[in-house]
């Protein structure tokens, strides 16, 4: 595995760490995981603009369903919520398959970004942290 792709791994489960810890409203992995994966999104679309982020984001769903074919399960919205019929998915699946499929989503957005601009660069424009309105994440209860 190459420094890029593990740094990749490291961000994701830095951000979904930090939800975890900055959201008290997060009691469980599954809404750890999508509101790191949608404050990532928020801050990449501002910085790629909304048709370059939904470009890559589309793209990266493609590429990662490869290996978690539940994600087919999974619509994509062009603005916040990025990321429509989590719960359906959670039901369906169970969390820890989901968890490791929005995970993977993350990885391979951050792997596609960083070989384009760097990993420091997307770790740069993802860790700003912004508050994230909790009614933009559907609960996957």
């Amino acid at each position: 595995m190459s420094t890029e792709v593990r740094r990749a791994r490291d961000l994701t489960r830095s951000l979904t760490a930090r939800a975890a810890r900055n959201d008290p409203s997060v009691d469980d992995d599954e809404l750890a995981v999508l509101i790191a994966c949608e404050r990532a999104f928020v801050e990449l679309s501002r910085s790629l603009g909304a048709p370059g982020f939904g470009t890559l984001l589309r793209r990266a769903k493609v590429i990662t369903e490869r290996t978690h074919p539940l994600l087919g399960g999974m619509h994509l919205g062009g603005l916040a919520p990025y990321l429509g019929g989590v719960p359906d998915l959670v039901q369906l699946h169970g969390g820890p398959a989901v968890i490791e499929g929005l995970e993977a989503i993350l990885d391979t957005i951050f792997s596609m970004l960083g070989g384009l601009i760097g990993i420091d660069m997307v770790i740069r424009l993802v860790e700003r942290d912004p508050p994230l309105d909790s009614t933009l994440v559907e609960d996957p209860k």
